[in-house]
């Protein structure tokens, strides 16, 4: 078998591929937060976690961080 593969390399060369590429956004509804004081960073580190999870794997990560209202959503305002 290695040999059959070994002459399937020098037929075929490898294809290089792209790097995934990964949109991440995290969110909570941002009215429970004073009812359960220590849910925010909790879930903010698990969002991170996920990010370096991502990251780690040789991926393309964006990751906007953590939204609690509609505010926070909106894209940045440019002049």
């Amino acid at each position: 078998m290695t040999t059959e593969l070994t002459e399937l390399s020098t037929v075929l060369a490898p294809k290089s591929r792209r790097k995934p590429r990964i949109g991440l956004v995290a969110g909570g509804l941002g009215t429970y937060w004073p009812q359960f004081p220590g849910l925010l960073p909790q879930l903010r580190e698990s969002s991170r976690y996920v990010s370096e999870r991502f990251a780690e794997m040789d991926s393309d990560v964006t990751d906007v961080g953590f939204i609690s209202d509609a505010q926070e959503g909106r894209p940045p305002r440019r002049h």
